[in-house]
């Protein structure tokens, strides 16, 4: 039996796209015949017995010494394992001559830079791409592209990562193409919204749901005033993150307090009930690297809203099951073009062609060939290492 070690730097029931993917494909590869051992920060440290492999947990409050702790672990993984696949390229792991797979979904040097405000105002994502910056965002970057050279292969969720991954020097034969999946629970998909509405008693009117966490590219406080226009529309958020008390005193602050309504992390069966009694899903960030809201959003069958960028229109047909809305870097454009999105989705015509929104492609997102396809390319590159 091959041994996996899974490093990363947030794991359930922490709220962001890698603790989900792991969630769901752990459980899988192991049944293929992996022994796994995951390590990743985060603060609990009662669910030893929570998931049928092993997970050690690295405190976030042990800053300034938790990277040299999770380095430490780390190291002692790699002695007793034959491959290693990380999900961040930002963790500390180093002096292993075994294998190493990365996973990439985003950029996460451009959002250390947004979180920690080295940028200019409105620096999305793909001017980022570009910027110089100061010596300091120039020396992460340059260290960034060096770090990648080690990997035996990279996987991305869509085409859009894969472009933008090359783009830091990465081989185009090391990167593979893995779409993101997700578990439905199929009782939901054939109840009506109107159903899901009544059982969560929901107040009368427009309902739109965002799910995730609740950060700055994100563009939630974006969101939060286009609505303040639309009286009729009740904002359904399931999810926290470091924006989240900002986002309750904005609320209060616009008048809106009313109709937003601020749920906290959601477990599966209570986020697809919502899934199903939302009339849309609304996602207005700045990057995806391929959104799991918006797959479980229209693998549910509900309509969605979603910013007009490269990976959203793998998933999205405008007028077909949704609308993409134009991305602005300006507040106040940005704002008008939700409003605006809004207004035309709530019209009946709008409304009618939209009432049946499936996702494009599923057999291309299916849970069965994203647990495939990433078992053989680990074994591919364990076969590759002689082991």
């Amino acid at each position: 039996m091959s041994r996996l070690f899974v490093a990363s730097g947030i794991f359930h029931p922490d709220p962001g796209g890698p603790a989900t993917y792991l969630k769901q494909l752990l459980p899988a590869l192991q049944e293929k015949g992996w022994r796994i051992r995951v390590l990743s920060y985060g603060d609990r440290q009662d669910d030893a017995m929570a998931y049928p492999y092993p997970v050690q947990r690295i405190p976030r409050s042990s800053t300034p010494w938790r990277q040299l702790r999770y380095a430490a672990a780390a190291f002692r993984e790699m002695q007793q394992a034959d491959l290693v696949f990380e999900q961040s390229i930002d963790l500390p792991i180093f002096g292993t001559k075994i294998p190493r797979i990365l996973r990439i979904g985003g950029d996460s040097l451009w959002e250390r830079a947004v979180r920690n405000q080295w940028l200019p105002d409105g620096m999305n994502m793909p001017r980022f791409q570009s910027y110089k910056g100061n010596f300091w965002l120039s020396t992460l970057r340059y260290w960034r592209n060096r770090k990648l050279l080690r990997y035996s292969a990279c996987i991305v969720p869509s085409q859009t990562q894969a472009e933008l991954v090359q783009g830091w020097g990465i081989l185009p034969q090391k990167i593979h193409i893995i779409e993101n999946a997700i578990e439905i629970l199929p009782c939901f998909q054939s109840m009506s919204s109107k159903n899901a509405q009544e059982q969560l008693n929901l107040p009368k009117g427009i309902h739109l749901l965002s799910v995730g966490r609740i950060q700055p590219f994100k563009g939630f406080e974006t969101c939060l005033h286009a609505l303040v226009q639309l009286p009729s529309v009740h904002w359904i958020i399931a999810g926290d993150g470091p924006m989240l008390p900002t986002l309750q005193q904005r609320a209060a602050q616009w008048g809106v307090s009313d109709r937003v309504h601020f749920l906290g992390r959601l477990d599966a069966q209570a986020l697809a009930l919502h899934y199903r009694a939302a009339d849309f899903v609304l996602l207005y960030s700045g990057f995806e690297g391929l959104s799991h809201v918006l797959l479980e959003a229209l693998s549910y069958g509900t309509p969605v809203l979603a910013s007009d960028i490269p990976a959203n229109r793998e998933l999205v047909k405008h007028g077909e099951n949704g609308l993409l809305i134009p991305y602005e870097t300006d507040d106040a454009r940005a704002s008008a073009a939700i409003q605006q999105a809004i207004q035309l989705a709530l019209g009946d015509e709008c409304r009618q062609k939209l009432r049946q929104a499936t996702l494009p492609e599923p057999e291309r997102f299916s849970f069965f060939r994203q647990v495939a396809r990433t078992d053989a390319l680990l074994r591919s590159a364990l076969a590759g290492s002689g082991q």
